[in-house]
């Protein structure tokens, strides 16, 4: 656990066990033996324990584990029973041991008073050693609920008693306890409503009580034990100290909320504000090195609350969201701990899957859109149509990447989809963002991937813009699908080519790929008539070789490998027809920069614009193509058969 300021904690001090003051005493704390009168006059004196009466007492004291195992007959503890006296038990071998069991009593006194009793017997040291029985002690651990209100670099802190410890002690002011700390007590006319319920008829006065709060200086973190896994610090910034605390009176920070008081119904939130739960907020003083006047947080946010009351109820509220946030990703991880290996389909000797050599990641990243919606090139058929179309909000393109395999959606660090982040226009360009540039474009990455396990694996990049439809609403412009491995129909790709992208020997590729809708009739992908997508995609094996390490590891390194094999060559020829184009076209005065690149520099980015432009010459091809048979199938399905009438409507 944690300890933070205003949250509760157990002080571990010890009480000296005193024996009972009369005869009835004597039975409620089942002393065993027989009732002395005199005795209790005895101070700093050990008193014996009693046998284990229940079964479960029996387990822990370690009699059963002795050999010979200690007789045992169960006993019934009475309904009336108070302040039990602890059972007998062995003595675990350490100290550790002995806090980790929980015993009763302090370990260093009872090993001082075992030595003793050795030494008065005048036994001789036995080897092996026997397990020793502890039957007596002189003082036992409490856990006393106490509030951290300050933590110091000298390992002490100053502490708050719990009013209810406070009341029970003042009901009983024979019980003596030992704190190492220095004490300030503060008190106050106790004017709360349940101090006015509980008081008895007669009790006279009732604004003649006082209610104490008792501020402990200087106490020793190893003494605490937090109990909450996860909290956080909470100050009061008109505290000037530990003692300033104790002067405020209880009512002020806490309330006495009792739900059962109020009787009906009620609709009136400003007469149910104080009546929204029970809160106690015990701040601390702001300390000098959490200052905000001198300290730099990360991030720090301000809330203003009408009253006290809300700012406490939001602390309260903040406090029990975050432990929890911490008890949920707790479960979560003991559920996934208690998984049977079994029921996950692995080998119980496997940490994960077995893949193959021709497993790896892919990397797609995505450069540019064009021609996401189409150009005008006619006016409007009616003013209804220029209205709805002046009504359409301006292209604001985000990307959205998911990877299928068969029907199942692939997770990748803990979402199934991947998001580009919007940009405007009818051409977005991802690559040119200043933060894009060094890679490339917006880069999305694959899980662990394998062949010979996923044969029909691909990949969609959506492309979707908001609408004035509806809140929420968006409207999809295209929709792109790539196998990974190849091998899938045409008919599921719409305009996309079917190429192996995880290709060890060529693992870079540069593509334009037309983009596509789905058919709502026959839910096909069918290609569009405009709008092209522009990625490229690198191959990661897994395993990598001798040749696949001196490859370069990033886009622009892959075009700069690619340009400089083109550049190798004395001529260079067109790919489609094996035209030869010349190296040429520089002029400095044609350059938009404020200076002009180099010639080399310009033959080069010729050059790579020629190659590129083939990728996107071959997506248009694809493209048109596509276009021209819907075109055709939609004139097969206009005529009635009649080819004078086909003919007709063609023109």
């Amino acid at each position: 656990g944690v300890l933070c300021v205003g949250d509760k904690a157990m002080f571990r001090v010890e009480e000296p066990l005193s024996y009972p003051a009369n005869e009835v005493e004597f039975r409620r704390r089942l002393f065993p033996g027989e009732f002395e009168p005199g005795r209790a006059k005895k101070g700093g004196a050990a008193w014996s324990l009693r046998d284990p009466s229940l079964s479960h007492e029996y387990a822990a004291s370690g009699f059963d584990k002795l050999d010979p195992p200690m007789p045992f007959k169960q006993k019934f503890l009475p309904n009336a029973s108070h302040e039990i006296v602890p059972h007998k038990f062995v003595l675990p071998p350490s100290e550790s041991e002995f806090l980790d069991q929980c015993r009763p009593g302090v370990f260093w006194r009872i090993v001082d008073d075992l030595v003793n009793q050795m030494a008065a017997k005048k036994e001789p040291e036995q080897t092996p050693r026997k397990p020793q029985i502890v039957d007596r002690v002189s003082h036992l651990i409490r856990q006393i609920p106490v509030t951290v209100l300050a933590v110091y670099a000298d390992n002490t802190c100053d502490v708050e008693l719990a009013s209810s410890f406070i009341a029970e002690w003042e009901s009983d002011p024979q019980r003596h306890f030992t704190f190492q700390a220095a004490v300030v007590v503060g008190e106050h006319t106790d004017t709360s409503a349940a101090a006015i319920r509980s008081a008895p008829v007669g009790a006279g006065d009732v604004g003649e009580r006082f209610r104490r709060r008792v501020v402990l200086k200087g106490v020793s973190l190893a003494s605490l034990q937090s109990v909450q896994p996860a909290s956080f610090n909470v100050y009061d910034a008109t505290i000037r100290s530990s003692e300033d605390a104790a002067r405020i009176h209880p009512n002020m920070i806490a309330n006495d909320y009792n739900p059962r008081l109020i009787d009906g119904m009620c609709d009136d939130m400003t007469m149910l504000n104080g009546h929204r739960g029970s809160y106690r907020i015990a701040a601390g003083p702001v300390p000098a090195d959490a200052n905000p006047a001198s300290c730099t947080y990360e991030w720090s946010i301000n809330v203003n609350a009408r009253s006290e009351a809300d700012m406490f109820h939001f602390v309260t509220m903040l406090r029990q969201a975050v432990g929890m946030d911490l008890f949920e990703q707790l479960k979560k991880l003991k559920e996934f701990k208690q998984k049977s290996t079994y029921a996950l389909n692995s080998r119980p000797y496997l940490n994960s899957k077995m893949y193959s050599s021709d497993s790896g990641q892919l990397e797609v990243i995505l450069v540019e859109a064009r021609h996401l919606r189409p150009t005008k090139v006619q006016p409007h058929q009616d003013l209804q149509t220029w209205a709805k179309k002046s009504m359409r909000l301006g292209l604001n393109s985000e990307a959205r990447f998911r990877l299928v395999n068969g029907s199942k959606e692939l997770v990748f660090k803990g979402s199934k989809v991947q998001v580009a982040p919007a940009i405007a226009g009818n051409n977005p360009n991802w690559s040119q963002q200043e933060q894009l540039k060094g890679a490339g474009g917006w880069l999305f990455k694959t899980p662990m991937v394998d062949a010979a396990m996923q044969k029909d694996l691909y990949f969609e990049i959506e492309i979707i813009s908001k609408t004035f439809e509806r809140v929420g609403s968006v409207e999809t412009l295209g929709l792109m699908r790539m196998p990974v491995f190849g091998g899938l129909d045409k008919e599921a790709l719409g305009g996309a080519p079917s190429v192996n992208l995880c290709n060890r020997e060529k693992p870079f590729k540069n593509l334009w790929v037309p983009l596509s809708k789905v058919d709502l009739d026959t839910g096909k992908l069918v290609p569009n008539a405009f709008g092209e997508l522009h990625i490229m995609t690198i191959w990661r094996p897994s395993q990598e070789t001798g040749y696949s390490r001196r490859l370069p590891k990033t886009a622009r390194g892959w075009k700069s490998y690619e340009l400089r094999q083109m550049l190798k060559g004395t001529a260079l020829h067109e790919p489609v027809y094996e035209v030869q184009a010349w190296k040429r076209g520089y002029d400095p005065n044609l350059q938009r920069n404020e200076v002009p690149t180099k010639p080399t520099e310009a033959y080069a980015n010729h050059i790579q614009a020629m190659s590129e432009n083939t990728a996107y010459i071959d997506c248009l091809a694809r493209q048109n193509t596509a276009a021209w048979a819907s075109f055709q199938q939609s004139l097969e399905g206009m005529g009635s058969g009649d080819p004078a009438e086909r003919r007709s409507l063609a023109e």
